[in-house]
């Protein structure tokens, strides 16, 4: 028979979890009561930080299983035909999640995986859309500030999220994925995974191949409405975490099938826009997905915190066969997510279980806080005492050329590269009309919250001013409007040829209703040689390619059915809160391209 009697964090018999050491039974806490302090200061040490952003997520082990041979375009052994390999992923809430939040709140999820190679770690670290938001490292941590909470009162305020995403057009892709049906996954098990960048692959013969990786669950994509999403954060909270763990235990193992989308090395150069945007996918009509293999998950964590919360992922950590890209998104995420493991969870991280390779370290890193497996003489390289030295020719680097003068600037622009093209094809072309309907909703959704704000008004500074809504002189009974009015000189030419006609508009105004029976619905007007055209106030009347004026001035002399269409692509950058999130919809879903693409 076992002992079961409980011990000190030393090993030895603990004398008691009731009662601390007194002097008698009505006198001070002795200090002499050593398992007091030790239970006491364990407590007080509990929590490591929490990620930074992703910090609440879930885990299991599993296998990763080749089931086609794509040994032409990588030498990876783990990715040989008929490997197998053992992995760990853990899914994770968004950007703006934190360890106490709800699981069905929407934000794009945390999707990463760790293959235990035979030739080291493989850490592949994506999200459950293909896109991110931004492509250039230097705006991630405002992004995720934006996303966060305020400094005066830490309360989240969709005004700050708002007034970043309409100041930074790369993000529409994103936005309109998340915004859109995809936004809040039913379960962890029912949602995609993706590398978000353009990697790199190489085989035995040193040809290089651009590859993305896409993980598509063999349980299908299924998501929740927005109505249930909140309903479930108020009464099941954990339910993602929960499902995940209860599936498994009862033998119900989630599997996702591997495909990737491969480019050969000198597309990049001449493709149509910039395969190393991150905030675009690759067409699957250009390069097709090709089936490599699954992952099963078929083992539950056993303690969350040694497993999960310490599990570190690096976009750093590839293998002999695989590697980066140009992406600088990519390159300075293989820089901080490494440095903030070191910060989270010590810089022995990679000695923790969970993160310790499976094959034999011969590093010549040493000693620092936690570390247990130290390195043994020569502890200094080079070396004539047999110490291990490194071999390039094995590690298989891989490199690109590149040149030209230090400087901060955008990519260099190939011919497609817009922000809002490929977000614009996906409301037009992918989206049906009742999606488009959701999407609009659930944008809508925000705007009160963020108008309700009054510390981030429509700024002079960005061209915007705030006045009376003209909605509200007619109708007395309505709630009050935020208006947001671009200027003119802020606004770029909106046109459209029609009967070798050409239509500009001088300003577009934006009405925000945030009470009363039209709360959350939006106004737009345009003013055309000084005459106000009044468009439809639902939400379902202004989403389209589009915007027909229920009534157009004999002053115009054009025929009713005459489109109007308006481009937002730059003024969207120059409105705050509620007006910017639908100013920010009409830049996706207009027809006419922003030329520029932001940096």
């Amino acid at each position: 028979m076992v002992d079961n009697f409980t011990t000190t964090d030393g090993g030895a018999p603990a004398p008691s979890g009731e009662r601390s050491l007194t002097l008698g039974p009505n006198g001070p806490i002795l200090l002499q009561d050593t398992y007091l302090i030790e239970q006491l200061a364990a407590f007080n040490r509990e929590r490591v930080p929490e990620r930074q952003p992703h910090a609440k997520g879930a885990g299991a082990f599993g296998r990763f299983e080749v089931t086609n041979d794509v040994s032409a375009y990588t030498k990876a052994a783990f990715l040989q035909p008929g490997a197998s390999t053992e992995v760990f992923a853990r899914f994770s809430s968004g950007n703006s999640g934190e360890r106490g939040s709800a699981d069905t709140v929407r934000d794009n999820r945390g999707f990463s995986v760790k293959f235990y190679t035979t030739e080291g770690n493989f850490d592949l670290v994506g999200s459950n859309v293909p896109v991110f938001a931004i492509r250039d490292p230097i705006k991630f941590p405002n992004m995720i500030r934006a996303g966060g909470r305020r400094a005066d009162n830490d309360c989240h305020d969709h005004n700050m999220v708002w007034d970043f995403w309409t100041r930074s057009p790369e993000t529409a892709h994103l936005v309109t994925l998340v915004m859109g049906d995809r936004g809040i996954p039913k379960t962890l098990r029912h949602m995609n995974g993706y590398g978000l960048h353009a990697f790199s692959w190489v085989n035995l013969g040193g040809e290089i191949s651009w590859v993305k990786y896409h993980f598509i669950s063999d349980q299908g994509v299924q998501c929740l409405t927005q109505a249930e999403g909140d309903r479930l954060a108020g009464t099941d909270p954990d339910r993602c975490m929960r499902d995940l763990h209860a599936s498994i235990a009862r033998g119900e193992y989630p599997s996702w099938t591997l495909r990737v989308q491969i480019m050969p090395f000198e597309d990049a150069k001449t493709y149509r826009f910039n395969p190393f945007d991150v905030t675009k996918v690759w067409p699957h009509a250009d390069y097709p997905l090709i089936e490599v293999g699954r992952m099963t998950l078929d083992r539950n964590v056993t303690d969350h915190h040694t497993e999960v919360e310490q599990a570190a992922f690096g976009p750093h950590n590839t293998v002999p066969g695989t590697g980066l890209s140009p992406d600088r998104l990519l390159l300075g995420r293989s820089f901080a997510y490494a440095d903030a493991h070191r910060v989270r969870i010590g810089v022995n991280h990679h000695q923790i279980p969970v993160n310790a390779p499976k094959v034999p370290v011969r590093s010549y890193s040493k000693d620092g806080r936690m570390r247990v497996q130290n390195v043994s003489d020569p502890v200094y390289t080079p070396n004539t005492v047999g110490g291990p030295h490194a071999d390039a020719a094995r590690a298989a680097e891989v490199g690109w050329h590149a040149d030209g003068e230090m400087m901060r600037a955008a990519y260099t622009l190939h011919p497609d590269d817009d922000d809002f093209g490929q977000a614009r094809t996906l409301v037009r072309e992918v989206m049906d009309d009742q999606q488009r309907a959701r999407l609009v909703s659930n944008i809508v959704a925000t705007c009160p919250m963020a108008s309700k704000n009054p510390s981030y008004p429509a700024s002079s500074h960005t061209g915007a001013t705030s006045t009376p809504s003209s909605a509200n002189k007619s109708n007395k009974a309505s709630a009050p409007t935020r208006v947001v009015e671009a200027r003119r000189d802020r606004l770029p030419a909106c046109a459209e040829q029609t009967q070798n006609r050409t239509i500009r508009a001088v300003f577009v105004r934006f009405c925000v209703c945030s009470h009363g029976s039209q709360a959350g619905q939006i106004a737009v007007e345009v003013v055309h040689r000084g005459v106000p055209f009044g468009l439809p106030t639902a939400s379902r009347s202004w989403v389209g390619v589009v915007l027909r004026p229920p009534r157009m001035s004999t002053a115009t002399a054009m025929p009713a059915a005459t489109p109007i269409r308006l481009s937002m692509a730059r003024s969207a950058r120059n409105v705050n809160g509620s007006a910017g999130a639908a100013s920010w919809v009409m830049s996706m879903i207009s027809g006419v391209k922003n030329q520029t693409a932001s940096p």
